[in-house]
């Protein structure tokens, strides 16, 4: 290693001490720029950095499976009145044509054929048959859920939603007291047990209850994996690790596309994706716990064995890093933690309007956010090509996304992705459908919409966190996430109201994009802003804030 290269490391920690946690040494009543943990000892982005983040990442891909496959589970299907025994072998299109009562429900109630030049009416009473063209078997077909039971599918995603929201409340907090890498692994074998046993599931209350139980522990995937990225780098690196870390969302949208095109039956293209999330067991063995969390808990020398073996990876001494860490003073979290609840947002004039803004602004992202993934397999016939082409469409748009953010500042950028996503939506309303080959206008629009919701998305989980000060911003985030997710038990019911009128849903979502383009304007920008510590540093502009 170069020996002006161990040198600027070195200078990273200032004499006589450097504090981590707080402002002011006790011992030498001096006051001292804070230290980053990892940027002082390993640096704050290397090898060891780059390959947790892309294991960590890519748990997004199951994630998206769990959110978004019932796309393919449930997909729009065509339906009529099965016929009794003695007209099983009468051609499909002539039984319609014989049952058909030429109503809205001609599909759920039928002419009665015990009685000849009858215009009486019944329900369907020997079930139903489905059109199979494009699937072999779903949710729908398997459990019939038309008619007055094609609510079931709608609160199928919902209470998906649901369970997500009770796992953010649940493994938020025990991975703060018992470990991200514990949390996480525990997360990982439970999200495979139950996403497999839902998949077996023969009665559609007992598939319910186990989709609640998949979406409460792929909570504990998604949040612990996050903080695990965030927590490993330092720098610059922490506005553009957490914006990359959404990609793989997209990636797994594109491989859930493909399986499913060959894999037709819901059931066996559930066990094969549940059989690939299993293999994330093998990061038992590569994934170390962070770094951060051991020394906030005062398990001081497994976190310096670990930074020990990072450093090595990024080719530092790691002779260095304890003693780095010897000359941290590392303050207990108790010790200097503000209790704070959900409503300490809103304790003050200026917290309470960013927080009023901001809270509108997520409730909003999570139904445009799901509601428009989802309703994508409802804009094409072949509903594969369109998932699998805005999976690949926010490849790009993460990587753009992260420049554009850092170039642009937060709030233009997040602004005009979401005036982006809601001409996309609109124009979709006005382009009719089959006239064109593969409905690619609509596709290619769609996959635009898409683009803006990977730019805006990600960057307003970054931007929320910069308009808090450290003391409040977890509580924050954590707060906005949850409202996120309400919107997202709100997205299938609106995307219902298709039924009602076809392109109802995109207007809806259209409208809730500009709007939450609006609600970003008022908030300040901080991009090249100094990071608020204190709830008194947002409140006073004039004040002198820490830089992160």
């Amino acid at each position: 290693m170069p020996e002006n290269t161990k040198q600027d490391l070195e200078n990273l920690i200032p004499e006589p001490y450097s504090t981590y946690g707080c402002i002011e040494n006790s011992d030498t009543n001096t006051t001292n720029k804070p230290v980053d943990l990892i940027e002082a000892t390993i640096g704050g982005f290397g090898k060891w950095q780059c390959r947790l983040s892309i294991l960590v990442s890519i748990l997004k891909i199951p994630i998206s499976w769990i959110q978004l496959s019932i796309v393919f589970m449930a997909p729009p299907t065509e339906f009529w009145c099965a016929p009794p025994q003695n007209y099983k072998k009468m051609a499909i299109k002539k039984w319609i044509e014989l049952v058909s009562t030429n109503t809205k429900e001609n599909f759920c109630v039928m002419r009665d054929i015990s009685q000849k030049n009858s215009n009486l009416t019944t329900i369907c009473l020997w079930g139903y048959d489905y059109n199979r063209t494009n699937i072999r078997s779903s949710i729908i077909t398997e459990w019939d859920l038309v008619c007055n039971k094609k609510i079931l599918v709608d609160i199928t995603q919902t209470v998906l939603m649901f369970g997500v929201l009770i796992g953010i409340i649940i493994f938020g907090p025990a991975a703060d007291r018992y470990g991200r890498r514990k949390i996480l692994m525990i997360s990982i074998i439970l999200q495979t047990i139950c996403g497999a046993l839902s998949t077996i599931s023969p009665w559609y209350s007992l598939f319910l209850v186990f989709r609640f139980l998949l979406a409460v522990v792929a909570s504990g995937v998604m949040v612990t994996s996050f903080v695990m990225c965030v927590e490993i780098v330092a720098g610059t690196w922490r506005t553009t690790v957490p914006i990359l870390h959404q990609i793989p969302f997209g990636l797994g949208n594109t491989l859930m596309a493909t399986i499913a095109y060959f894999v037709r039956d819901w059931r066996n293209l559930q066990l094969i994706l549940f059989g690939i999330s299993a293999l994330y067991i093998v990061y038992y063995w590569l994934i170390p716990e962070s770094p951060r969390w051991l020394m906030a808990v005062d398990r001081r020398e497994e976190a310096i064995k670990i930074l020990e073996k990072a450093a090595v990876v990024n080719g530092i001494d790691k002779e260095l890093i304890r003693k780095r860490c010897d000359r941290l003073n590392f303050i207990n979290d108790d010790s200097f933690q503000n209790k704070v609840g959900l409503t300490s947002v809103f304790q003050t004039s200026e917290l309470r309007r960013r927080s009023i803004f901001l809270c509108i602004k997520w409730f909003f992202n999570g139904i445009v956010f799901y509601g428009f993934y989802q309703y994508a397999g409802h804009l094409n016939e072949n509903m594969y090509l369109t998932v699998g082409f805005i999976g690949l469409i926010s490849i790009p748009g993460g990587v753009i996304g992260a420049l554009i953010v850092m170039k642009c500042g937060r709030r233009i950028s997040i602004a005009a992705a979401n005036y982006l996503t809601a001409a996309c939506l609109f124009s979709i309303i006005v382009i009719p459908k089959g006239v064109y080959y593969q409905d690619w206008p609509i596709v290619l629009i769609s996959g635009c919409g898409i683009f803006g919701l990977t730019i805006s998305s990600p960057a307003l989980h970054l931007f929320t966190g910069e308009l808090y000060p450290t003391v409040l911003r977890n509580v924050a985030l954590g707060l906005n996430i949850m409202l996120t997710k309400l919107g997202a038990m709100a997205a299938p019911l609106i995307i219902g109201l298709g039924d009602t009128y076809t392109y109802l849903p995109l207007l809806v979502f259209g409208v809730l994009s500009v709007l939450e383009a609006v609600l970003v304007h008022p908030l300040p920008e901080t991009l090249n802003a100094f990071l608020p510590e204190t709830v008194s540093d947002v409140e006073n502009e004039n004040s002198r804030l820490i830089t992160q």
